[in-house]
């Protein structure tokens, strides 16, 4: 039988990760073959201690608590890959939530000959705030969060990338260890790498994970501005790594500023008002399309207003992008410093 190592990489999580951990309790396959290893990013708010805790009383086959000074999580994934010992090794958001088999699951499917597996990732939402449910339907919405193959329920297939992954050992013994100087993209460089070695990644409707949204519209615009720096900063760097849809916003904001100066130079509102109509019919056809999902009809009219929720995303994330371009000569140069 396999022995798998699931990591977790967690800064200020004490929150989310009880549950989680809760979860690895509960896992249907074989404690004795499981490892796990914590890694914890110079928490303040008692999430070592969890961890700690959780260690102390864990009935696994080893369980590590290990730092990551450099709190990033390229960093914290380096220290715990280097650390597993498990011939199958998984990596799990702290914030994330999975299902009893979900470990089965992926052990299944490795035994079937495959080396990079996962599955959906959904959105989820904690609470009875309708406020709160209004924003994990905006994150979970194909045009304000995107069309990655994960965010939805598939037939089994290979994709470009995968969210929440299980990798054979082998995987990362030959394309070597996460890119430290990438602080959001480091997913993306890292699986790119992957493809170029040749593996696929197999996406299965078996294996399903959690997700939970931002609870505060701020906080998913300051998560939004900083993926879309990170997407603009490393495109001079690594262009293989990122998709087409990941400057849709960016592209976007564009439109909006180009729109507005030549308002501007010509006195005239028809260029942001013609941009303005286009996106609002597209946006609220979105938000229509949640609000037959939603089940709560208490929730329902909120729904309304995601088409202003959906331009905010976008040009967080798009703004976001535009400047992370500008600061990417800093990254080039740290990048070759470290190469």
């Amino acid at each position: 039988m396999a022995k798998v190592s699931f990591m977790i990489v967690a800064y200020n999580e004490a929150g989310f990760l009880p549950a989680l951990l809760n979860d690895l309790e509960a896992q249907s396959f074989p404690h004795d073959e499981i490892e796990v290893i914590l890694v914890d990013g110079g928490s303040t708010d008692g999430t070592r201690a969890i961890m700690v805790g959780f260690a102390a009383d864990s009935d696994f086959a080893g369980c590590q608590v290990l730092d990551n000074p450099k709190r990033i999580q390229a960093a914290g994934w380096n220290r715990a890959v280097d650390a597993a010992t498990g011939d199958i090794l998984i990596r799990m958001d702290a914030h994330a939530r999975v299902e009893g088999d979900f470990v089965a699951n992926v052990v299944e499917q490795m035994e079937k000959g495959e080396s990079i597996v996962g599955g959906q990732r959904v959105t989820v939402f904690e609470g009875k705030s309708a406020w709160g449910r209004m924003l994990a339907h905006a994150e979970s919405s194909p045009f304000g969060s995107g069309v990655a193959s994960y965010r939805r329920q598939t037939p089994r297939q290979y994709v470009k990338t995968l969210a929440h992954a299980a990798y054979r050992r082998e995987v990362f013994a030959k394309v070597g260890r996460f890119n430290e100087n990438l602080a959001r993209t480091e997913d993306n460089e890292m699986h790119y790498r992957m493809r170029r070695a040749g593996y696929r990644f197999c996406q299965c409707p078996e294996i399903v994970s959690y997700l939970h949204a931002r609870s505060t519209l701020r906080g998913m615009l300051k998560q939004k501005w900083g993926n879309g720096f990170w997407v603009g900063a490393t495109l001079p760097v690594c262009p293989g790594c990122l998709s087409l849809y990941n400057f849709v916003p960016a592209l976007f904001a564009l439109v909006c500023l180009s729109a507005a100066v030549w308002c501007i130079r010509n006195a005239s509102l028809f260029a942001l008002v013609f941009t303005g109509l286009i996106y609002g019919i597209a946006a609220f056809v979105a938000a229509v399309r949640e609000m037959i999902r939603e089940p709560h009809w208490g929730v329902k009219p909120l729904l309304l207003i995601l088409p202003v929720i959906f331009l905010l995303m976008h040009l967080a994330y798009g703004l976001g992008t535009l400047l992370g371009l500008v600061f990417s000569p800093v990254l080039i140069a740290k990048n070759r410093k470290g190469a």
